[in-house]
């Protein structure tokens, strides 16, 4: 039998118990919450560590800010936006021939996304202290999104604007879908205070978040001097004695005016990650109404009477 039967046959069944269990016993239960979070942003893709990897010695951070509301004890629905700063370097490549491309960036990414939440793991009053103090969230979640898309290279002590120089030849925009995906807790601290923590990959559908996706284009294709300078800095390196340097005319500086030399990988798409510690503010909602039933002795006979559900 397959690991992924056997789990999906053990541990499906517990989490949906657990799931029911919580919602019949807090079935009434509601809340909203405005959150804040800070921590560490990372980039996946063309220029980093292994070439298409994580190079944390990149790590930037982010900060973000949020709206949730629980429609269950179980499910909610979560609006956001989050800023982070991701980096790449050649420098820190492990092949020679990445290395040797000395290419690098930056990008601010602004992001705005609405997703979904599923806390399938729900302790309450952690450690039975028996006061209701403490209680702990796990919880996955998954949405759509979109982000500013603005990559840029230091050249002579000064950040350029990659996406309108072309430096490939192609033009891309620079708002870009995502898609969100992660995991996280939280611990509710007097019902009022979530502290937790959280992880959540971005899948992109653009491959130049680090404006670095497929071929070069030859050298001699430019004529302005910035993107020149800017979509071949393997040329940077010659001269210099480097070890690790195979050479610029592996590039775009080679004999081929055509330019088939790689740049990128095209076929894989760039990701960006947001990992860190989250706060939030939880505002109680109103408790339900219902009616139950009490008997008149005097007029023998049911009366409803509306009273507050106390939860």
């Amino acid at each position: 039998m397959k690991l992924e039967t056997i789990l999906s046959r053990l541990i499906l069944p517990v989490l949906v118990v657990c799931s029911m269990q919580v919602s019949a016993q807090y079935g009434q239960f509601n809340s909203k919450d405005f959150g804040v979070k800070f921590g560490a942003a990372l980039f996946l893709g063309d220029i980093g560590k292994s070439g298409v990897g994580v190079d944390l010695n990149q790590m930037r951070f982010h900060a973000g800010g949020s709206f949730r509301n629980f429609f269950s004890p179980n499910f909610a629905l979560q609006v956001g936006v989050n800023y982070g700063q991701v980096r790449g370097d050649d420098k820190n490549a492990e092949s020679d021939p990445a290395y040797s491309r000395n290419l690098s960036f930056k990008n601010d990414i602004i992001e705005l996304s609405g997703r979904g939440e599923w806390h399938f793991l729900i302790i309450r009053d952690v450690g039975r202290t028996y006061t209701y103090r403490l209680d702990f969230n796990l919880f996955a979640f998954g949405g759509i999104g979109a982000f500013y898309n603005n990559p840029k290279a230091e050249l002579n002590g000064s950040w350029v604007a990659l996406q309108p120089l072309q430096t490939e030849g192609v033009s891309y925009g620079r708002i870009q879908p995502a898609v969100p995906v992660g995991i996280g807790f939280h611990f509710r601290v007097n019902k009022n205070h979530l502290i937790g923590w959280e992880a959540g990959l971005r899948k992109t559908f653009t491959d130049y978040v680090d404006d670095v996706s497929s071929r070069y284009v030859h050298h001699t294709e430019f004529t302005d001097p910035t993107t020149l300078a800017l979509q071949d800095r393997s040329i940077e390196l010659e001269g210099t004695n480097d070890p690790r340097f195979i050479g610029s005319e592996n590039f775009s500086y080679g004999s081929d005016p055509v330019g088939t030399a790689p740049r990128g990988f095209a076929d894989n798409k760039d990701w960006y990650a947001f990992t860190g510690i989250t706060y939030s503010y939880a505002i109680r909602g109103k408790k339900r109404s219902f009616k139950k039933s009490r008997y008149h002795f005097s007029r023998r006979k049911y009366k409803r009477k509306k009273s507050r559900a106390k939860f």
